[in-house]
């Protein structure tokens, strides 16, 4: 992943004892750094797009979706046909 990909937060595959967790599954965010031991820095992401600098946090690869069209259409297709679309 680089810098300025989309993602959808999954779920911390490595919890440290008493250290908060920052996101929550399905939150989205945004790749703001791709560290050399390949950790990413992620920001939240406000409905409107704006980047919350004041959320962050650095997971592994393994812990975010990258976010493309190619999940989100067929979805919107499917949700579309439910109501009469």
């Amino acid at each position: 992943m680089r810098v300025g990909d989309q993602v959808v937060f999954g779920d911390y595959q490595h919890r440290l004892p008493g250290v908060p967790e920052v996101f929550r599954t399905g939150d989205l965010c945004v790749v703001t750094a791709a560290l050399p031991d390949g950790e990413l820095r992620i920001h939240g992401l406000a409905s409107a797009g704006e980047v919350l600098w004041w959320r962050s946090d650095t997971v592994f690869t393994e812990e975010v979706i990258p976010l493309n069209n190619s999940l989100v259409v067929p979805a919107a297709g499917r949700a579309g046909a439910h109501y009469g679309a």
